[in-house]
């Protein structure tokens, strides 16, 4: 099993430092926020991880209960998620659809 540090490095690294809602910089305070959120069945996978400023991870996102919910919340903020998400999205949409 990963660490929860090594997970918050990983997701960091993959999303370049950028809040993938709101695409700010994020600076020495971030989160690795859960897409499916623990509480609604998410894990600590990291494809369930997602780099989010503190704003929008505990303000601003709802509580989401699919991955697919959860994208397509992003998507509605106008702001894309990165290009490195784009093809799980695509993928994803796919297999639920």
């Amino acid at each position: 099993m990963t660490s929860w540090r090594t997970l918050r490095k990983q997701v960091y690294a993959r999303d370049r430092g950028v809040c993938q809602v709101c695409h700010m910089r994020v600076g020495r305070l971030w989160d690795a926020g859960h897409l499916v959120d623990r509480i609604a069945g998410g894990t600590d996978d990291l494809d369930n991880l997602v780099l989010m400023c503190l704003h929008c991870n505990r303000t601003v996102k709802p509580i989401h209960h699919t991955l697919r919910e959860a994208y397509e919340w992003i998507d509605q903020q106008h702001q894309p998620v990165s290009s490195e998400w784009r093809p799980f999205l695509e993928g994803l949409l796919r297999v639920e659809a």
